[in-house]
């Protein structure tokens, strides 16, 4: 038995220590290595894809008047809203508090501006409702790169995002 409760608890630690508590997406840590892994990738089979970056604008303002607990709700449905708008392959991470990052395999620029403006529609109709009886709402700035035109290396990544307003 004992055994057992150790290869469980290990994988239980390998798993959390790449997945984010409050969304269950990727942490910063993985989306790193899945990027990594992603170039490599693209590499050997000689194809583009995109990485974008969604950063939710004025999310401070919900956790200041509404509490952090509205905040973690509202974080965890964004994300499903996001999920919502990708193919099953493309990776999502959460990438800081209120960012998320998204690696989109086989994805040019075009395609990435299409995901762009699937999930700014989706965020466009998304509300929460608050125990207040108010509602927040999500808007987003969003910034897309594409492998191997902008950057040729994960590093380089983080300096070219060039942000869009959908």
């Amino acid at each position: 038995g004992s055994v057992k409760a150790v290869y469980k608890y290990t994988k239980e630690l390998e798993y959390f220590a790449t997945r984010d508590p409050l969304t269950n997406l990727y942490t910063q840590r993985g989306f790193w290595e899945l990027l990594e892994y992603e170039i490599g990738r693209a590499n050997r089979r000689g194809y583009k894809f995109a990485v974008m970056v969604v950063d939710l604008d004025d999310f401070k303002l919900v956790n200041d008047i509404h509490g952090h607990l509205a905040g973690d709700k509202f974080l965890q449905e964004v994300a499903a809203k996001i999920k919502e708008c990708l193919r099953r392959d493309d990776i999502l991470a959460r990438y800081g508090g209120d960012e998320y990052a998204i690696i989109l395999p086989y994805a040019d620029q075009e395609q990435a501006f299409l995901v762009a403006q699937r999930i700014n529609g989706a965020l466009q109709g998304f509300s929460l409702p608050l125990e207040t009886g108010h509602k927040a709402k999500a808007t987003a700035s969003i910034g897309i790169a594409v492998f191997p035109d902008h950057a040729q290396q994960a590093k380089d990544f983080s300096a070219k995002f060039p942000t869009i307003s959908i």
